[in-house]
């Protein structure tokens, strides 16, 4: 008989705070259930936290991401993007109209490492890039339409600059369930964000648009989560440091790796480590009761991107994160006896895989 696992550590939880009860409870008593004034109050919020003019609520990210390429004027047939990130990304591309081209990322980052180079053959005409900042570190990427920046709410200098679309599904920073938020401080793209969302109406009826509207209810839970984010960013980079130094035996002998994008900026969204037998580590963590995950996808490996791929095309960076980055327990509230719980099992896990290796 197997031995029941001493605790149950999740990968995440939700947030709970009083505001997430109690405002929409207000909204079931008022006369406006749709998009009305907390979602107002919601999208100023996100506006102000990351220094861009406006802020538009969606439905969820990838429908964000999918907007904006709609709407803003692409001189493109191809979008570069990381090989290395969710296949939502991808796939909002796709369905705006436009082909994908891969590019490789740094292991030892995660991140794409020539967007801004002159090599790049991002700088040819035909193309514009989506940079993705992956698990909630900046990307440094300048001088493009949108970043895709689900992960990286409360990470600073993210958003201030271009346009970008943010994510408030339940493993990021915040959450309202379901819902996204795109910035940016382009008047116009606003206005045709803003249209193109409520069925593109106008003082002229030029439907055009469709419905991707956010409830306010949603906007309620999203301003409950925003009144909170100071003290969300501040306990998850505490969190990330105690890791730091519970795991640093493991990379002193060289059991683990830091993955290098992570600095004072980032907030956190996942902690991540790079760690050889993933696979393994991650079924024998779950024997311990201990839930972690893959960091992300390798998207040129999946069938549903194979048409994008040419045959001779390889991404080293990106195969070597699918199969060896490891995203352990972090969240909102996680108690330091628990992580030093997660990091005593990873010692476990890894070290008899090494001894069995010799």
């Amino acid at each position: 008989m197997v031995e029941k696992p001493k605790r149950k550590i999740p990968l995440t939880r939700p947030i709970e705070c009083k505001g997430v009860h109690v405002y929409p409870s207000e909204v079931a008593r008022s006369d406006w259930w749709t998009e009305g004034p907390w979602v107002d109050r919601f999208e100023r919020m996100v506006a102000e936290r990351v220094g861009a003019k406006y802020a538009i609520a969606v439905p969820n990210a990838t429908i964000g991401l999918e907007m904006v390429l709609k709407i803003e004027e692409i001189f493109a047939d191809s979008i570069y993007l990381p090989a290395y990130t969710h296949p939502a990304t991808a796939l909002a591309i796709i369905r705006a109209g436009y082909g994908l081209y891969f590019c490789d990322i740094d292991k030892r980052t995660g991140l794409v490492k020539n967007f801004n180079d002159n090599s790049t053959p991002r700088l040819f005409p035909c193309f514009e890039a989506v940079p993705v900042s992956l698990f909630g570190n900046k990307t440094n990427v300048e001088g493009v339409i949108v970043e895709d920046a689900a992960c990286s709410l409360g990470t600073e200098g993210v958003g201030d600059d271009h346009t970008c679309v943010f994510s408030f599904h339940p493993r990021k920073i915040i959450s309202t369930g379901e819902g996204g938020m795109i910035t940016t401080n382009d008047h116009g793209l606003a206005k045709e964000l803003r249209k193109y969302k409520n069925f593109g109406i106008s003082p002229d009826l030029d439907f055009y648009g469709t419905n991707y509207k956010m409830s306010d209810f949603t906007g309620a839970i999203g301003v409950a989560q925003m009144e909170i984010l100071d003290d969300v960013l501040k306990d998850r980079r505490n969190a990330a440091q105690i890791y730091d130094e519970l795991l640093f035996l493991l990379h002193a002998h060289h059991l683990i790796s830091f993955l290098e994008s992570y600095n004072d900026a980032s907030n956190y969204q996942s902690y991540v480590i790079i760690v050889n037998n993933r696979d393994e580590v991650i079924k024998r963590m779950a024997d311990r009761g201990v839930e972690t995950q893959i960091g992300s996808h390798c998207l040129p490996t999946l069938e549903e991107f194979e048409e994008w791929v040419d045959i001779d095309k390889h991404f080293p960076g990106a195969e070597f994160a699918a199969s060896h980055y490891l995203t352990l327990p972090l969240y909102y509230g996680i108690k330091e006896e628990d992580q030093e719980y997660v990091v005593n099992c990873l010692t476990e896990v890894l070290e008899d895989i090494e001894e069995r290796r010799k």
